[in-house]
């Protein structure tokens, strides 16, 4: 059997059909490969709210019947279902077609080569979380306040209009070569999008999450031939608290810069009333 591996994804927004990465699945024939984001599935939990358990459920259910696929004694035991049969790449491929809930699967892809650990962790910080292997649960309360604010003022008005908690990749911009999450995007002639950028974080994820948004945004205009100054893009962040800090004084270097409208928490309701008074739309293939 070819090796292969799939993309677990989160639909928290059935109207748009955008997805959050939280985990991937790989099988090489032998031996099947799990792993789960916490930082992402806690994300996940926070966008689905009312079924955020069902994301505790499927996750505990799907890894309890890898477990079980992967205990050697099932090869010596008279068992009527064999997991290595009913998991395999075309059952990921009829789910990731079918399957239309909360829970989502990407089409699976097949590698020409030997899995291994390095080579899974590899594959799973490329598509899922490019810091798991980093404790970041303490920075989730954090920034709790942060998030809900947006998700309150902002997402919850404009997320039946345009694409909100979008996670951008190769699939959807032919040629882009990274990850990229925005809270919302949409297009109606200009673009009018925003990034959440909490400056808890640290200053090596802050400087790459701005240079890739930049790289973005110069992206989707050529992309879309929308080199116009009515194009809106937004960075939400809160003023650091240190003054003098390296942090304070990227975040006052971003009220200068030409791409970017920098704007807090506390007024993200300027972007939905600019959404809703451009008319802009969803645009891009979920």
């Amino acid at each position: 059997m070819d090796t292969f591996y799939t993309i677990i994804k989160i639909a928290p927004n059935s109207l748009t059909d955008d997805c959050l990465s939280i985990g991937m699945l790989a099988f090489d024939g032998e031996k099947y490969w799990l792993k789960f984001s916490n930082d992402r599935k806690n994300t996940a939990k926070r966008l689905v709210k009312t079924n955020s358990e069902s994301i505790d459920f499927v996750v505990k259910q799907l890894t309890k019947q890898i477990e079980q696929a992967n205990k050697p004694v099932n090869a010596s035991q008279n068992i009527l279902i064999s997991f290595e049969g009913f998991l395999n790449s075309d059952f990921f491929n009829y789910l990731n077609i079918y399957s239309n809930g909360i829970v989502r699967f990407a089409k699976p892809l097949f590698l020409n080569e030997i899995l291994t650990e390095d080579t899974f962790l590899n594959l799973f910080r490329l598509f899922v979380d490019n810091e798991a292997e980093k404790n970041i649960s303490d920075k989730v309360d954090i920034n709790e306040p942060f998030y809900k604010i947006i998700e309150s003022n902002l997402i919850k008005r404009v997320e039946s209009q345009i694409h909100t908690n979008l996670n951008i990749d190769s699939s959807k911009l032919l040629g882009l070569y990274f990850q990229f999450e925005m809270e919302c995007i949409g297009l109606n002639g200009a673009f009018v999008g925003a990034k959440a950028i909490p400056f808890t974080k640290s200053m090596a994820s802050i400087d790459k999450e701005i240079s890739h948004y930049i790289a973005l945004i110069s992206f989707l205009k050529n992309q879309y031939n929308r080199e116009s100054d009515s194009n809106n893009f937004y960075i939400i962040a809160n003023e650091p608290s240190q003054i003098n800090s390296h942090e304070h004084e990227t975040w006052e270097s971003l009220l200068h810069n030409p791409f970017l409208k920098l704007i807090q928490s506390d007024e993200v309701e300027l972007i939905a009333d600019k959404v809703e008074e451009t008319g802009a739309t969803t645009f891009m293939n979920s």
